[in-house]
């Protein structure tokens, strides 16, 4: 029996590199690339968009890492996937951390200078929020950084801050690091816990791609670490 293709969105100032461990998986699998957003356009209406290069003519399944996740709940209102994964990402605005709340009222992101991506002391910010810790992740991150468009990554977040969904998708499967900085697992509810940060598409790959391999193959969860599969259940 074909399995179904999985089709990857990444995160805010990510591209198709952020994937590199999961092209080698053996997953079917495609990465849905960023195209440009219109001025004002919504996550919704943007994921309208970005959904056109996903083939419904056959079964498939979403994946999104941070912000990519949100888009892929939005697609998965428009479409029917078999399944839609979340990687360090949050399927409503109820799960938000304090900081985006604090850019809705003081929007410093909007005065972002163009070359922020190569200050020394913002990298490092970065790094340590994404929860990077080998020399790969961070090579990874720094070069997509680096290709980053600043006019998107301010878009993205003024979009996020705008987004008020409360909807989960049928058949949703989460994947969290247990020291995730930019989500905090204390808000998050019903994942299959990494203890990792961020970026565990990253730096715990294989954990990762045990679980999506388990989706994918509709399988049990095997010989993944003894830590991996603690159910998070903590309320607001």
């Amino acid at each position: 029996m074909k399995l179904p293709k999985i089709y990857f969105i990444p995160g805010m100032g990510a591209n198709k590199d952020l994937f590199v461990n999961q092209r080698t998986a053996g997953f079917e699998m495609e990465v849905l690339e960023w195209i440009t957003p219109y001025a004002q356009e919504s996550i919704e209406d943007y994921s309208g968009r970005l959904s056109e290069g996903i083939n419904t003519n056959e079964e498939f399944i979403l994946a999104g890492v941070s912000f990519g996740g949100i888009i892929a709940v939005e697609i998965a209102k428009k479409l029917p996937p078999q399944k839609t994964i979340l990687i360090s990402s949050v399927p409503t605005y109820q799960e938000y951390p304090l900081l985006l709340k604090l850019f809705s009222r003081l929007p410093l992101y909007k005065m972002t200078p163009k070359s922020a991506h190569s200050n020394a002391i913002v990298q490092k910010f970065i790094l340590y929020s994404m929860g990077l810790q080998t020399d790969q992740g961070k090579e990874i991150f720094l070069d997509m950084l680096k290709h980053s468009d600043i006019q998107f990554i301010q878009w993205a977040i003024h979009a996020l801050i705008k987004w008020r969904n409360t909807v989960l998708p049928s058949s949703l499967v989460r994947i969290h690091g247990e020291i995730d900085r930019v989500f905090p697992i204390r808000k998050i509810k019903n994942a299959y816990c990494i203890p990792g940060g961020h970026s565990i598409i990253l730096e715990d790959a294989e954990n990762v791609n045990n679980i999506l391999r388990s989706v994918i193959e509709n399988t049990p969860l095997k010989d993944c670490t003894e830590t991996l599969l603690s159910k998070n259940s903590i309320d607001f």
